[in-house]
C-alpha cells in the first residue's frame, strides 16, 4: 500500500511540474513578444494619418443646418410599432394563462379546506 501511495505521490508530482513549467513558459513567450513589438516602428498608415490635416471646424450656421435636418427627421419618422403577436402565439399565452388560472384556483381552494 505504501509502494502505491509512493507512486502515485511521483505521478502527481511530475504531472503539476509539468504544467507549471509549461504555464511558466507561455507567461514568459507572452513577456518576450510584448517586449520585442513594443518598440516596433510605425506603420505607414500611422504615420499618414498623424501628418494629415485637421478638418476645420463648422461655422455656427452649419451647426445648424445639421440640427434642423435632425430634428426633421426625427418627428417624420412613425414610431415603432411592436408587431401583433401570431396565432400560435396567443395559443401559447392562452394555455399559460389557463394554467395559473387552475394553480391558483387550487391553492384557494386548499386554503379553504383549512
Amino acid at each position: 500500500m505504501a509502494e502505491l501511495l509512493q507512486q502515485a505521490l511521483v505521478v502527481t508530482v511530475w504531472g503539476m511540474g509539468v504544467t507549471f513549467a509549461t504555464l511558466g513558459a507561455l507567461v514568459l513567450g507572452m513577456y518576450a513578444l510584448t517586449a520585442l513589438l513594443k518598440d516596433a516602428p510605425e506603420s505607414a498608415m500611422d504615420a499618414a494619418l498623424d501628418a494629415a490635416p485637421t478638418p476645420a471646424l463648422p461655422d455656427a450656421r452649419q451647426l445648424a443646418a445639421v440640427a434642423a435636418v435632425a430634428v426633421a427627421l426625427a418627428t417624420a419618422q412613425p414610431a415603432v410599432v411592436a408587431p401583433a403577436p401570431t396565432s400560435a402565439a396567443q395559443g401559447w399565452s392562452g394555455y399559460a394563462r389557463n394554467q395559473a388560472l387552475n394553480r391558483l384556483t387550487q391553492h384557494q381552494s386548499r386554503r379553504a379546506r383549512r
